[in-house]
């Protein structure tokens, strides 16, 4: 799966000269880890709470610690730090076409919670560990009722397949009259969130039982003897 498919589009960022006490707030209120950091219109770095949170432990000792991260944001101490001050650079960033299982190599070897999404050097979105989280819990049966709905778009509603997920394996069964349309439908598969792999042919069924549906009618059965499509398409 593509970086594209979960990234966060919407990204909070900040400038080099953004106080510190204003980037704390702004990781608090939107709820993120990270916040990438612009200087001249493009990407120079990112401040995350451990950038903020190392730069905060040194004045106050582990002794009576009393919630640094948090008063940080009231500005004591920090006004006359900016972002520049504390944030992490060079930057760990990825493509949108970038390959998430890359991606989370990524964040486990640098040891990030989330990777800005360039274009260039302009940011166009983010990625964060929740991200990938989602996309591996994707339900089974929002995963197949999307692989039907993309097969009846393209069978303009005539196509006889059935459809079983299990565990994000998809497995696509029907009827495929022409040579390429095995490709095709493996294609418009494989391309659903949560989709982990494709198999297109019969499921292992439990006590000879099929547990798929229609892609064309819902229905728990199809026809095998006719392609259900109109002659001479």
């Amino acid at each position: 799966m593509r970086v594209r498919e979960v990234m966060t589009e919407e990204v909070i960022t900040v400038d080099v000269d953004t106080p510190v006490s204003t980037a704390v707030s702004l990781l608090a209120k939107h709820d993120v880890t990270t916040l990438p950091v612009i200087g001249d219109g493009r990407l120079v770095g990112v401040v995350g709470e451990s950038d903020l949170l190392r730069h905060e432990i040194p004045h106050q000792g582990s002794e009576g610690y009393d919630g640094g991260f948090e008063r940080l944001a009231d500005g004591a101490q920090v006004d006359s730090q900016t972002v520049a001050d504390v944030m992490t650079t060079p930057v760990v960033a990825v493509p949108d076409d970038a390959d998430t299982g890359h991606v989370a190599g990524l964040m486990l070897d640098y040891d990030v919670r989330s990777v800005p999404v360039v274009d260039g050097t302009r940011v166009t979105g983010i990625i964060s560990r929740r991200d990938l989280i989602r996309m591996l819990v994707h339900d089974d049966d929002r995963v197949a009722e999307e692989v039907r709905r993309r097969l009846r778009d393209y069978s303009g509603d005539q196509g006889h397949w059935t459809v079983q997920v299990a565990e994000g394996i998809v497995t696509v069964d029907g009827d495929l009259a022409y040579p390429n349309e095995r490709r095709v439908v493996e294609l418009l598969t494989r391309t659903v969130p949560g989709a982990r792999s494709v198999r297109i042919g019969p499921a292992d069924v439990a006590g000879g039982q099929s547990h798929g549906h229609s892609v064309g009618t819902g229905e728990q059965t199809h026809d095998r003897t006719g392609s259900g499509r109109p002659a001479g398409r």
